[in-house]
């Protein structure tokens, strides 16, 4: 079954914890599922899955970087203990990501194959069969051609 819920469950939590953190105490994940539950009643994430997004975005849980590295790479909470968390500093403001944390997949992808097949790629426009169609990855004097 395809994914088709309006939020993801990280947004749901970032949101919820934002939202807790208004006084600037710690906040037990029981608070942060009652949120998700009171605001977002149709939400069909359970509540171990809530849990875990909030240990996944623990920037002082170890296990977090091997098990969850999505969401690791975006965490702005700290664990405390016994269901604990706060906001990590820093994470006062909305914006959790910069430009240059976000990872660009088509940049990697073409840096690989460059390197792979030790040519240069390029975005092109070609004509195939009387139409003109882009390409991502295009090198005319090898024959390379990739979608």
């Amino acid at each position: 079954m395809p994914y088709n819920y309006k939020r993801t469950a990280y947004e749901l939590v970032r949101e919820a914890a934002h939202y807790l953190r208004k006084d600037g105490k710690p906040f037990h994940y029981s608070e942060v599922v009652n949120y998700v539950r009171t605001h977002y009643p149709d939400c069909p994430f359970k509540d171990n899955t809530i849990q875990l997004r909030l240990r996944g975005l623990s920037k002082n849980v170890e296990s977090s970087k091997r098990n969850h590295p999505s969401l690791y790479k975006r965490a702005f909470l700290l664990y405390l203990d016994n269901g604990m968390f706060k906001l990590a500093e820093g994470s006062e403001t909305g914006q959790l990501e910069t430009d240059e944390d976000r990872i660009d997949p088509e940049a990697i992808a073409k840096e690989v194959m460059e390197r792979y097949l030790d040519v240069k790629l390029e975005k092109k426009r070609l004509n195939v069969f009387g139409k003109y169609k882009e390409f991502d990855l295009v090198n005319i004097e090898e024959n390379i051609v990739e979608t």
